[in-house]
């Protein structure tokens, strides 16, 4: 056995892990899924960011398992879910034999670091081995292996046997006689005789440790078994020929059963011997004693052997209990199938299960017709019961009916005076007297006077007077359950039987009641008796009858539709003739004239007729078809859904019609019901369904289209009926279900509208559309300011804050420096600044790496450096630094000599020494460029004479290019200014004498020309003046060459001299000695100086500069070297320079975090942020705090994470300044104003869904503007309405008047079955809408379904499915606790896959412990939950109550119940003069622990009159249920009897009813949301008491985990699920610590998810109770997908809860705290104030 189990002696004591592991481990577990972790619990005590579970095995037998756990607070329990094992099969296969292993648990974080560790030890078994109780019971059907290949000889012979007896074949139940099952039990067991068995002994406690079963081939080959082998060895052969076996289990001894009959619908595990002892004394099974085959014994003799275990009292209390093979097989329970070696003696044929192949035995094939069947013909089979179990065709007298005792003649009076609405009460024929009466006559005189006292409206039964009291009581109740829970009557009085046989050899004999009138019981109070009473129905024939008579007798009887009728209405004799004459012929069979009252279902019939007449047609509706055609496939695309949060957007109020208040996700449902869409509406426990669908239902009559709203359950078709009542609309609604289906009140609801027809002021439009207009646009606009002030305060923004973000953050830390930055605030993105953050979270981290003596060594070295520090560059720059003075003395050495010739001084700086290398490079340079000999020779001549020269040879040559011919040189020779003269003369003559002046000179010249030819005159006028002036030029450089050619020397070259060349070398010699003037004054040294240049190479000193330049140059900025003017490097004495390289070397191992720092500091700058990076450049800044600048400075350095607050809350600054000035209207903000915005939209609103009633209305006035539209159907209908009696059945009136039923009732609720009862075939709606639709079979819904155009289907599928709890009209039961589960068409509709909408605002719980389970277990936490404003919530009470569980007889738990009546006239008598008084509600795990507490109550509440009317007062009055009919009510208080628990001598089964099966969790599921605002559990079992290793019940599980919550209050937290964001709180903090320094104790976030109350102030004067909840305009504020969300419906369901509700809004706060916190105080002083005089006030009174 295992429990959860506590982790002794961690490691760390904060860490725990609670693991609940099974003590064992098989294939079977394997096979079959059984979880060997059924849970896991990991407890912090610190908070954890992320961690994991690692869990391994040694041996290992299955692989290593990681489990991710996301984020978790400290103290907070964590539940992990079943994890998924991977198994190693091939290792559990070969286990020979038992053997332990170990699972170890490791919870470790996210750095590997192993938190703690748990060790777990079990039990490895064999693939052989059953483990008992230690595990799931359910598992032993594991080891009925039918398919086993062994197995095939026997069922050969046993074929065989039955065919050599003539005695059928191996055929199952096929041929539906427990005759030829009995003859195939026999023959397997006659077959089995042959194999000569040995018995061997079982172990003693083989329940309690299990032990190893043979397969069934160790079995045939050995020839030896123990009870359990023989056992099981017998339920596989019997399984394999299609009989359903079951394992009984007593102590020390196992055998067999067979139902001779299909399985009822039973539990896996039977603990009840009484229901198996009354099974088998009905005939329904039989037992074996298999181990009297290895003695030879016959089949009757085992038989009886069996039965001594259920009959003889010392056997009895040996009894454990039973397990169904079949019911096992339809949970999931598999035969151990997997091909073993034969050493295990599982035969190669033991591969899986299937059914059984009847083929191998020379059987006829029975052609398996299901798979080809469509869904259409399976609902109909479901539909008509035509079988044994049908109570219309085998009626039996049970609890649930009383016979009556009465002649033919009188049952006919007696129908008559029925007819005549006369009650009748009841007798037992004890009452009457036989005194006087001989023996002869007393039969005689009985019947006389049970004829006679019927007009004294008195009937009598042949029960005992006791066994018709509690009959009574239990018709009573049961006929309420089912009108209540089935909207249809289903109790009726039978009048007449059949006696009819299945063949003529039959000799079993079966009664059909044929005459069923309907009927209904009441009583007046506990001491009032019964009295029956006619309902207003038609009476019937019973059809199912008529249909197996037609269909396996081929006998059809007319004249029974309509009934014969008489004067007073059905003529009773006419229908019995009828009958009898119908079935003369039939051997066997009689009309029987007798009566009895029972409960009897017809509907389930006309459903049968209303599908199967009408195949085709079903598939117009698109729901139908696609469930019928394509039910796998994704149902047709739809236009979108209306989304909670665009709703304010896209819709209108004139297009909303809801007269109810409705929150976003109930009218996201509202219109998509408006927009034609077809869905599934999901809405779990308290979240508005019964709401919602009457806004829907007025929605859709706003948009005239008709609706049938159909529930199963009376009370949720009453829950919208009155909140349609409620809102005015009820007179467009008929009620056709329970008792508002009767003819009268039919007639009534119809009359209350059609009346309107001659009332001229109602048929009068009202003018309203106007005002429904102009009241919409109002609130559309105050609707929309409030969604902007809303958007504009949480619109999230590219900069990552909402305005309410930043304002909130900013405040809570407005004490922070302030500092301007520059940057452009609207173009920051969230990710820039937090690289921004980033960046100074760096910085100020690096810089505190850095010592505070090396900070100052290091503070203005490599100020604002880019590059930051590599470990490469630390090694170069230690290297340049070295280099640095050796660099400098080979300079100095290199320069000497320049220095000396120079006359120059040493350099102190590396820019003196530049300067000097300058010149010393302008000497080599003027050396190479210019001739030191030109320069000396230059120093001897007047450079004006080298000038005059230059020109005169310039002017010369260009005199020469000039001429027009060549001349010798001899030209210069002659007397040229004579002949110019002489030209000029002949120039003035006339003509000819100038001609022949000219002729003469020209001949003249002719002698010097170089050609001897003549010159023309033009020519001899050009040239002969140039001549003369260059014959000038010569004699003047005659004079020059004199006087320079001596001088220059070489240099000379008469006119080709160089004359520019020295120039320039004058030139650059007077630039020279100007460039020196300051450093060589002396042109005799700069002579020297020049002369050294020439001499000496100057590119080794060049190099060692540059070298020197190089190593200056890498080395980085160095503020604390720039002073006085020195900026740089080169500017500093070398000496300095030196020690500062030196100084910082001492402090090399903290430069990688200086420069790191440096550079992060660059790029603050370079983003805007210099006044941050001047923040921390200095260590007397950094030791600053993030205090204002007027207050005191404290010593500790900054930290990274204030550094990111320093640069974000001046971000966070400068972005609110902008956000405000771009939305002007928040520097006018006014909290009380936005208080008067928000109470009009309220106003508005309300207003808007009153005023649509009436429009709604208005729209469907249309049926009376024009009454001879439809004349006929309005005079039928005025005749029925005349009528005082005899109407016209509901179904012909409603089928007659199609368009004024439409018109006046558009809108109809019904129940499946009334809908089949009422409505004709071709009764067509626009919208069908279905609710509690997890509850309605899909057979059952179809139907109603196909009736209209659009389907709505609303449920919780995590609530009760469809169960046959209510089909016991129809069938014969077995044990009425026991139901089966049905598919439901909200399932059905989902796998069908059409869109699902989600209700998720949960309302009923006045304390959110109450859902809290729920919540948390089934619905993930999605539920919207709302806080009471208590600070410890206690609504869920655990009683613990010191009983029994009487397993036998009663299945009850009297102390339960007698604790339960207890608490519930102490509560009644508290309550009785209150004005508003809780109401109660009871619910019992099973129908006997209901009835017990019913009985017990009424007798309590015997002589308090009093307590009885005010348990039955008003809407709700106190119930008593069980689980499977409690869903759709609530009540404030419930009661919850557990019921189950140890019996009478300690044992506890973990058998607990339907909680046991798949889905029982939905039970629970159910039975604990149905409180408002208590849940009392009421139990004798304790949750340790359930052991999980026993059963793989969910539903179990959850019980167990549901009862510690009860007791603790306290629930694990489910890590299955990713971790949700949480909101932002900074406001809510900074208020809270305002609040707390006024001395005010203040909870945060009070609630679960967004529906919390954000500040909660704690009552000064009442521990535990909340003064006042203070709701901020914040995340979960805007979280409200609409402004009636948000603004009206959150503060509306607090104040409903008892909060006193102050709102606080952002803006005010932000612009003036201390104003409006100074205000928040004095509101609270005034609050406690009013209330200390409201009691005081009250304590006066």
């Amino acid at each position: 056995m295992s429990v959860m189990e506590n982790q002794n002696n961690t490691t760390q004591d904060q860490f725990q892990i609670m693991a609940d592991v099974s003590s064992s481990l098989n294939f079977v577990f394997q096979q079959n899924g059984i979880p060997l972790i059924r849970g896991l619990i990991l407890k912090s005590g610190k908070q954890l960011t992320k961690s994991k579970l690692i869990i391994s095995a040694s041996p290992q037998f299955m692989a290593n398992v990681e489990v991710q756990i996301g984020t978790h607070d400290a103290e907070q329990s964590i539940y992990l879910t079943t994890p998924k094992l991977h198994f190693d099969v091939g290792f559990l296969l070969e286990l020979t034999e038992n053997i332990q292993a170990t699972l170890k648990f490791q919870w470790v974080d996210d750095s590997e670091v192993v938190l703690v560790e748990h060790y777990h030890t079990l039990e490895l078994l064999t693939v052989d081995s059953w483990g008992g109780e230690k595990q799931p019971f359910e598992l032993l059907a594991s080891f009925s292996q039918p398919n086993a290949t062994a197995l095939l000889p026997i069922l050969k012979e046993a074929s065989e046997w039955l065919e050599d007896k003539k005695m059928g074949s191996l055929n199952g139940y096929q041929d539906k006689n427990t005759e030829q099952v009995f003859n195939q039990i026999q023959a397997v067991w006659q077959t089995l005789l042959t194999q000569n068995l040995q018995y061997i002994v079982n172990p003693a406690s083989f329940i309690e440790f299990g032990q190893r079963i043979r397969f069934a081939k160790q079995i045939l080959d050995e020839k030896m078994a123990c009870c359990l082998d023989s056992t099981m060895l017998m339920s596989s052969l019997l399984e394999q020929i299609g009989l359903d076996p079951l394992v009984v289990i007593v102590q020390g001894h196992s055998f067999l059963g067979v139902w001779l009959h299909e399985t009822p619908v039973v539990d896996v595990l039977l603990d009840d011997v009484q229901t198996l002892r009354k099974c088998m004394e009905l005939g329904a099974i039989i037992f074996i004693e298999t181990t009297l085959l290895t003695k030879q014994g016959s089949l009757k003799q085992a038989i009886d052997s069996a039965q001594t275990y259920l009959v003889q009292p010392d056997k009895v209390e040996k009894f454990y209990l039973a397990v169904d093979i079949r019911q096992s097989r339809l949970r999931g329970i598999r035969p151990i199938s997997k091909q073993l070696d034969t050493a295990f003696f599982l035969d190669d044929g033991e591969v899986s299960w299937a059914a059984a192949s009847l083929s191998s035995y020379g059987v006829p094939i029975v052609e398996n017709n299901e798979e080809g069947n469509t869904r259409v013909q399976r609902w109909l089979r479901r539909l008509l019961d035509l079988s044994l179990r049908n109570k219309l065709l085998n009626f039996k007298d049970n609890r649930l009916s009383i016979p009556l005792q009465s002649s033919e003649k009188a049952l006919a009076s007696l129908e008559d005076a029925l007819a005549e609405n006369k009650g009748f009460l009841f007798q037992s024929v004890e009452y009457i007297s036989l005194k006087e009466v001989t023996r002869e006559n007393e039969a005689q005189h009985v019947q006389s006077y049970i004829d006679e006292n019927l007009n004294r409206e008195l009937l009598f039964s042949p029960l005992d007077t006791d066994t018709l009291n509690k009959r009574l009581v239990e018709v009573y109740h049961a006929s309420r359950t089912a009108l209540e829970e089935g909207g249809a009557n289903t109790l009726f009085l039978a009048i007449g039987f059949l006696e009819w046989k299945e063949s003529e050899k039959s000799q079993k004999i079966y009664k059909a009641p044929l005459l069923l009138i309907p009927v209904r019981m009441t009583r007046e109070s506990a001491k009032s008796g019964y009295r029956l009473w006619m309902y207003d129905d038609e009476p019937r024939f019973n059809s199912t009858l008529l249909q197996l008579l037609r269909q396996d007798f081929e006998i059809e009887i007319s004249g029974l539709d309509p009934l014969p009728t008489d004067e007073s209405g059905v003529d009773v004799n006419a229908v019995l003739h009828t009958v009898r004459r119908a079935v003369v012929n039939m051997r066997g069979w009689e009309v029987k004239a007798e009566a009895a009252i029972g409960q009897f279902s017809f509907s389930k019939y006309l459903m049968w007729r209303d599908l199967s007449s009408r195949m085709q047609s079903l598939k117009e509706q698109a729901v139908v078809q696609h469930l019928i055609e394509t039910p796998r496939e994704p149902f047709q695309t739809q236009e979108a859904f209306p989304h909670p949060s665009e709703l304010d957007e896209k819709y209108k109020p004139q297009q909303l019609f809801t007269p109810l208040s409705s929150d976003s996700s109930q009218l996201s449902a509202v219109m998509s019901a408006a927009l034609g869409r077809t869905f599934v509406l999901s809405g779990p426990p308290g979240t508005g369904k019964s709401q919602t669908i009457t806004n829907m239902i007025a929605q859709c009559l706003a948009d005239g289209k008709s609706v049938l709203f159909v529930s199963e359950k009376m009370a949720a078709l009453d829950v919208v009926y009155r909140r349609l009542n409620l809102i005015g609309l009820s007179s467009l609604c008929l009620q056709l279900h329970s008792a508002k289906a009767q003819k009268v009140e039919v007639l009534d609801q119809i009359r209350e509208r059609a009346n309107h027809l001659n009332n001229p002021y109602l048929t009068a439009k009202k003018e309203t559309f106007e005002a429904w207009q102009k009241l919409s646009e109002q609130l559309v606009r105050s609707r929309d300011a409030l969604n902007q002030h809303v958007a504009v305060l949480h619109e999230q923004h590219p900069i990552g804050w909402s305005l309410f973000a930043a304002m909130s953050e900013e405040l809570l830390h407005r004490n922070v420096a302030s500092l301007r930055f520059n940057v452009d605030i609207t173009q920051l993105t969230q990710a820039t600044r937090t690289a921004l953050k980033e960046l100074a979270n760096k910085a100020v981290t690096q810089f505190q790496q850095v010592s505070s003596s090396a900070f100052e060594i290091l503070n203005g070295f490599a100020q604002e450096h880019e590059q930051g520090w590599t470990l490469a560059w630390q090694d170069s720059y230690v290297q340049i630094q070295h280099d640095l003075n050796q660099q400098l003395n080979e300079i100095q050495k290199a320069i000497g000599d320049w220095q000396a010739v120079c006359q120059f001084s040493t350099a102190e700086s590396l820019q003196q020494l530049q300067a000097d290398l300058e010149r010393y490079q302008a000497l080599v340079s003027f050396a190479k460029l210019h001739d030191l000999n030109q320069l000396n020779i230059l120093k001897k001549l007047d450079i004006a004479q080298i000038t005059e020269a230059k020109v005169l040879c310039e002017t010369w040559q260009n005199n020469r290019k000039r001429l027009i011919f060549k001349y010798d040189e001899s030209i210069y020779d002659a007397d040229l200014q004579q002949i110019e003269f002489k030209w000029r003369e002949a120039e003035v003559k006339f003509w000819p004498w100038s001609w022949f002046a000219k002729f003469q000179l020209r001949n003249l010249l002719k002698g010097y020309m170089s050609d001897r030819q003549r010159p023309s005159s033009p020519a001899v006028s050009n040239d002969l003046a140039l001549l003369f002036k260059i014959q000038q030029q010569r004699q003047r450089f005659k004079v020059l060459e004199n006087q320079l050619s001596g001088v220059l020397v070489e240099y000379w070259h008469g006119m080709q001299t160089n004359w520019a060349q020295f120039e320039q070398t004058a030139q650059a010699w007077v630039q020279l000695q100007s460039d020196f003037v300051v450093r060589i004054a002396s042109p005799e040294v700069l002579s020297q100086a020049l002369k050294f240049a020439s001499q000496h190479d100057f590119d080794p000193v060049q190099q060692l500069f540059n070298a020197l330049k190089q190593s200056y140059q890498s080395l980085l900025p160095d503020l604390q070297l720039k002073c006085e003017g020195i900026n740089s490097y080169a500017n500093l004495h070398f000496t300095a320079v030196l020690a500062r390289q030196k100084q910082l070397q001492q402090v090399m191992v903290e430069w990688r975090h200086w420069l790191n720092g440096q550079a992060l500091n660059h790029q603050l700058k370079q983003h805007g942020l210099a006044t941050f990076s001047d923040t921390i450049a200095t260590q007397a800044i950094i030791s600053a705090t993030l205090l204002s600048e007027n207050s005191q400075v404290q010593s500790n350095p900054l930290t990274a994470q204030q550094a990111e607050y320093l640069v974000d809350i001046n971000l966070a600054r400068m972005w609110v300044v902008q956000q405000f000035n771009q939305h002007s209207e928040l520097n006018k903000f006014n909290g009380e104003l936005q208080q008067q915005k928000i109470q009009k939209f309220s106003e508005q609103d309300l207003a808007h869904q009153h005023f649509s009633s009436e429009e709604i209305i208005r729209r469907w006035q249309t049926i009376f503007e024009n009454p001879d539209l439809h004349k006929k159907q309005w005079a039928l209908l005025n005749k029925e309405l005349g009528k005082k009696r005899r109407h016209i059945p509901v179904r012909e009136l409603i089928k007659q008047i199609p368009d004024v039923i439409t018109g006046l009732k558009p809108c109809m609720l019904m129940s499946p079955l009334s809908v089949a009862q009422y409505l004709d075939t071709e009764s067509k709606f626009d919208v069908v809408i279905f609710d509690e639709a997890s509850q309605i079979p899909v057979w059952d819904a179809i139907g109603a379904l196909a009736r209209g155009q659009q389907s709505i289907v609303v449920g919780d599928n995590k609530q009760m499915p469809p169960t046959s709890f209510f089909g016991k009209g129809d069938t014969e039961e077995v044990d009425e606790d026991i139901t089966e589960d049905l598919e439901s068409i909200l399932d059905e509709c989902l796998a069908a896959q059409l869109p699902e909408l989600v209700l998720n605002w949960h309302y009923r719980s006045r304390y959110e412990s109450l859902i809290q389970f729920s919540n948390q277990k089934y619905y993930r936490g999605e539920l919207l939950t709302f806080p009471a404003p208590v600070a410890k919530d206690t609504a869920i009470q655990l009683h613990t109550i010191q009983g029994v569980y009487d397993k036998g007889d009663t299945r009850t738990n009297r102390a339960e119940a007698e604790a339960i009546v207890q608490f519930i006239v102490q509560h009644l008598t508290q309550q009785l003069n209150t004005e508003h008084p809780q109401t109660l509600g009871v619910v019992t795990f099973n129908i006997t622990q209901q009835k017990l507490i019913e009985d017990l109550l009424d007798n309590a509440l015997l002589s308090e009159p009093e307590l009885e009317a005010l348990s039955r007062a008003g809407f709700e009055p106190l119930f008593v249920k069980n689980l499977e009919n409690v869903q759709g009510d609530e009540r404030d208080i419930i009661i919850f009897s557990i019921t189950y628990a140890p019996d009478i001598h300690g044992k506890l089964l973990m058998n607990f009813g339907a909680l046991n099966r798949q889905g029982g969790q939905r039970r629970l599921n159910v039975a604990i949301t149905r409180a408002r605002q208590g849940l009392h559990v009421f139990s004798t079992l304790k949750a340790e008491q359930i052991d999980l290793s026993r059963t793989n019940s969910e539903g179990v599980r959850d019980l167990k985990d549901f009862l510690i919550f009860a007791k603790t209050g306290h629930m694990a937290y489910y890590a299955q699920g990713g971790d949700q964001p949480k909101s932002k709180d900074e406001l809510l903090l900074y208020v809270q610590k305002q609040l707390q320094d006024l001395g005010w104790c203040v909870d945060l976030a009070v609630g679960r998810g967004d529906s919390r109350v954000d500040l909660a102030v704690q009552h000064p004067d009442i521990a535990g109770q909340y003064l006042t909840g203070i709701l901020v305009g914040g995340d979960d504020y805007a979280k409200a997908a609409t402004a009636r969300d948000r603004d009206q419906l959150r503060p509306t369901v607090l104040s409903g809860l008892g909060w006193k509700i102050l709102q606080l809004w952002t803006v005010e706060w932000w612009l003036d705290p201390q104003v409006n916190l100074n205000k928040l105080d004095t509101k609270l002083k005034q609050l406690l104030a009013q209330e200390q005089t409201d009691k005081m006030g009250v304590a006066k009174y």
